[in-house]
C-alpha cells in the first residue's frame, strides 16, 4: 500500500519508531486531526459570520479583521486547553533553546495565522458574490485540518516533528 510505505519512508527520515497507521494511533489522529479541525473552524468562523452579518461591515477588510482577531483568541485557547502540555518539560536550566523556539513559534505566530487565514477564507466565500460559499468553506476547512494533522502525525518525532509542523504550517 502507497500510503503506509509512505510513512515508513517518512518514520526512516525522522528518526523510526511511528507508525501513525497503527491502532492505537488511529484514533488519536481521528480526535486530534479531524474532529477538534472541524469544531475549530466552527469555532473560528462563528464570530467573523456574525460581525459580518450587518450591513455597515460587509466590506471584505472588515471580514480580514475579524478574521483575524477570531484566529488569534482560538489560537490561544487552542494552546491553553489542548496544547498545555507544550511547555511542561521546559525548565530554567534545561532543555534544548531550538525547540522551544520553534513550540513558541509554531503556537505563537504560525497557529494564529492558519487560523485567521481559514476563518476569513471561509467568511469571504460566504459573503462575496461571485465566490462558490461551498468552495471557501472547504478550503478553509482543510487548511486547519491539513495543520492539526500535521501537527498530531509529526508530534511523536520530537524535535524534528516541530520543526517539519511549522514548516508544514508556514507553506
Amino acid at each position: 500500500m502507497l500510503g503506509s510505505a509512505c510513512w515508513k519512508r517518512i518514520s526512516s527520515i525522522c528518526g523510526g519508531g511511528f507508525d501513525p497507521l497503527s491502532a492505537t494511533a488511529v484514533p488519536r489522529i481521528l480526535e486530534l486531526g479531524l474532529l477538534i479541525p472541524v469544531a475549530a473552524f466552527v469555532a473560528v468562523v462563528i464570530a467573523p459570520l456574525v460581525i459580518s452579518a450587518r450591513p455597515s461591515f460587509r466590506h471584505p477588510l472588515d471580514v480580514v479583521v475579524a478574521g483575524s482577531l477570531s484566529g488569534a483568541a482560538l489560537s490561544l485557547g487552542l494552546s491553553v486547553v489542548v496544547q498545555h502540555g507544550a511547555f511542561t518539560h521546559v525548565q530554567v536550566t534545561a532543555g534544548d533553546p531550538a525547540h522551544v523556539a520553534f513550540i513558541a513559534l509554531t503556537l505563537g505566530f504560525l497557529q494564529p495565522i492558519v487560523l485567521a487565514t481559514a476563518a476569513t477564507v471561509g467568511v469571504l466565500g460566504l459573503r462575496r458574490l461571485g465566490v462558490s460559499p461551498v468552495l471557501g468553506v472547504i478550503e478553509g476547512l482543510v487548511l486547519v485540518a491539513a495543520y492539526e494533522l500535521a501537527t498530531t502525525v509529526l508530534h511523536p518525532y520530537g524535535t524534528r516533528g516541530i520543526v517539519l509542523t511549522a514548516l508544514a504550517a508556514s507553506c
